[in-house]
């Protein structure tokens, strides 16, 4: 192959993994966006919409008791 013809294939190799590259980043950017919304019914809404009659409920998904809890609890049982 010519000195012409490596260059080329340089340059479109070089251009394909900057577009990958900018895709990927788009595409972290968007999930990380949609991580942090909060939805009803699959649409996002905002918590703080004084217009909205719903009541806030906000789940945080503790279901055990913390360690730091029980060994208090332990401490005060001693005594």
């Amino acid at each position: 192959m010519s000195k012409k013809a490596w260059l080329v294939a340089i340059i479109a190799v070089c251009f394909g993994l900057g577009a990958r590259a900018l895709y990927d980043n788009y595409q972290q950017t968007q999930q990380q966006a949609q991580a942090g919304a909060l939805q009803s019914d699959g649409q996002p809404f905002d918590l703080y919409n004084i217009d909205d009659p719903r009541p806030r409920i906000v789940y945080f998904g503790y279901t055990i008791v913390p360690m730091f809890v029980l060994r208090l609890l332990r401490c005060c049982r001693r005594r």
